[in-house]
């Protein structure tokens, strides 16, 4: 059975709200979305860092597929491992050009394709 969250976190002393559904087993992962007292959110799986308890909730970071959405514009849709952009994904820039390609570790790493915003590559 699933169970609505509405939880409030402090990840490395920033504010941050979950709100989802739980997972029917009492696995470590989450879909839902965070929104970051900065005004950054995350849609998309989480994972929780530490053991299966309440209190472990207060170290949960994007992992899995998502969208990172930017306080000034421009969002990251793609995957994510540990918190950090990791493997194929988009970035979308607020200047209106885009990447799309692999990222390792939260950087761009490997084949990718960079589009300015007029269309030029």
């Amino acid at each position: 059975m699933s169970h609505a969250l509405t939880i409030f976190l402090q990840p490395l002393s920033e504010k941050l709200s979950w709100k989802g559904m739980r997972g029917q087993s009492d696995c470590a992962m989450v879909s839902g979305k965070l929104v970051y007292a900065n005004g950054t959110q995350y849609i998309g799986v989480v994972v929780h860092l530490s053991d299966h308890t309440i209190g472990s909730l207060l170290r949960c970071v994007p992992h899995g597929r998502g969208r990172y959405v930017f306080k000034h514009g421009g969002e990251y849709v793609g995957d994510f491992v540990r918190g950090k952009k990791h493997g194929n994904g988009f970035l979308y820039y607020g200047d209106g050009s885009i990447y799309a390609g692999l990222f390792r570790r939260g950087l761009k790493h490997g084949l990718g394709i960079m589009r300015s915003a007029d269309a030029s590559t």
